[in-house]
């Protein structure tokens, strides 16, 4: 989906992708962690119910959480805290002609700093159903939450509600936030079902 936007941004010019790169390049370093904590919750929770461990299982779930929650946390400050200063990494903010990449990208990398309190938690919500051999509905849920419910509001956000580039990463934001408590729901029925491990 971040591939998908990257291509629709260009037709808000490219003051808006400049700007979109560096959100992006900072998505990506944001994005490690979750996905390395992610897969030690895979992992810790198979283990777990290998054993038909339930408690241990379910220990290995809100144990993930707990961490996901702390980093995601800490993620989110440092990036709010630090967004003024992330743009210069990449281009001189005194140089001409670059005030409007500065702006666009520092609203951006707010809609980043929001993404990151749903996105770590949409990951490890799907790595520890992964965990418990759950992929067919976590793929739908990925499709709707992310498709379906988040590029959809992006796009009327951008092109009809005049949001422009800043606009699809509203639309990411929303998606991943539906993605969370959609996955983050189908965990919990793993809590209260009455299923084998």
């Amino acid at each position: 989906m971040f591939l998908f936007t990257t291509v629709l941004l260009g037709v808000f010019g490219p003051e808006v992708v400049a700007a979109h790169a560096i959100t992006l390049r900072m998505a990506g370093i944001l994005y490690a962690p979750a996905v390395g904590l992610g897969q030690a919750v895979t992992v810790r929770v198979a283990y777990r119910i290998g054993e038909g461990n339930r408690p241990g299982a379910s220990s290995a779930v809100w144990t993930g959480a707990a961490l996901a929650m702390v980093a995601t946390v800490a993620i989110f400050a440092l990036l709010l805290a630090g967004r003024g200063w992330v743009p210069s990494l990449f281009i001189d903010p005194a140089s001409a002609g670059v005030g409007a990449i500065v702006t666009m990208a520092l609203a951006m990398l707010f809609c980043l700093a929001l993404l990151q309190l749903t996105e770590n938690a949409a990951v490890v919500g799907t790595a520890i159903l992964r965990g418990f051999k759950d992929t067919g509905r976590p793929l739908l849920l990925q499709l709707t939450g992310r498709w379906a419910i988040g590029f959809a509001s992006g796009a009327a956000l951008a092109f009809l509600g005049g949001f422009g580039g800043l606009g699809l990463w509203m639309g990411l934001v929303i998606g991943s936030a539906a993605t969370a408590g959609m996955m983050w729901m189908r965990v919990w029925s793993y809590r209260f079902a009455a299923r084998e491990v």
